[in-house]
C-alpha cells in the first residue's frame, strides 16, 4: 500500500497539470477567436441624375462624394447582411432656356442602406436591398433668389450592386440607387410654379476597409 501512494500521487499531479494546460489552451483560443460581425469605413464618389417634372428647369449633375460606416453580418456560408450609415453630398447646376440666370443647388442626405449580399465566385459578390433616407436637405440659389428646398430625394428607395472583397479587409463596390416613385411637393423658383416633382437615380463607386 505504501508503494502505491507515490504512484497515485504522481498520477494525480499529471491529471491536474493536464487539466491546467487544457484550460489555458481553451482560454487562449477563446480570447483569439474573432467576432463574426465585421465593421469598417467606406467612402467614394457618386453621379446623380435628377429629373424635374412639370417644368422647363433642368438640373445638371456634378460629381458628388460620400463617406460613412459599414458592417457585415454573416447569415450563412454565402449570405451576409451589410448595413451602412452614409453621408452623401451632391451639387447640381440649375438652368432654364427661357432665362439668362443660372443657379446651383447643394443636396445632402444621410442614408441607411440595408444590403443583402451573396457570394457568387471567388471575391465577387452581388447585393441588393432597401435604402432609407434619414435626413434630406437641399438649398441653393437661382439668380438673386435663394432656394430652400424640402429635399430632392425620397425617404425610401432601393439599390442594386456588385462588390469584390480582397485580402479579407478591402471592399470595392459599384451600385445603382433608384426610386420607386417621384418626390413630390419639391419647392422650385417662384417663376417655375413654386412646387414640382423630382425623380432621382444615382450611381456610386465605393472603397471600404473592414477592421
Amino acid at each position: 500500500m505504501k508503494r502505491l501512494i507515490p504512484l497515485v500521487s504522481l498520477l494525480m499531479a499529471l491529471v491536474v497539470t493536464q487539466q491546467s494546460v487544457a484550460q489555458s489552451d481553451y482560454m487562449q483560443v477563446r480570447t483569439e477567436r474573432k467576432s463574426p460581425i465585421r465593421w469598417g469605413l467606406i467612402a467614394g464618389v457618386n453621379m446623380a441624375d435628377f429629373e424635374l417634372k412639370g417644368t422647363k428647369f433642368e438640373l445638371e449633375n456634378k460629381l458628388g462624394w460620400q463617406v460613412g460606416m459599414m458592417a457585415s453580418i454573416p447569415l450563412g456560408s454565402i449570405m451576409t447582411l451589410d448595413p451602412q450609415l452614409i453621408y452623401i453630398h451632391q451639387t447640381l447646376d440649375l438652368s432654364n432656356p427661357n432665362f439668362k440666370e443660372t443657379g446651383e443647388l447643394t443636396c445632402s442626405s444621410i442614408d441607411l442602406p440595408l444590403g443583402l449580399g451573396f457570394k457568387v465566385a471567388g471575391p465577387l459578390r452581388l447585393f441588393f436591398g432597401p435604402v432609407f433616407t434619414l435626413m434630406n436637405e437641399s438649398d441653393g440659389s437661382f439668380g438673386k433668389e435663394d432656394l430652400d428646398y424640402s429635399g430632392l430625394r425620397t425617404t425610401f428607395s432601393y439599390m442594386l450592386g456588385a462588390e469584390v472583397r480582397l485580402f479579407d479587409h478591402l471592399r470595392v463596390d459599384v451600385r445603382y440607387n433608384g426610386q420607386f416613385k417621384n418626390k413630390d411637393n419639391v419647392m422650385l423658383p417662384d417663376n417655375a410654379g413654386g412646387v414640382g416633382e423630382v425623380r432621382t437615380q444615382c450611381f456610386f463607386l465605393n472603397v471600404g476597409y473592414y477592421f
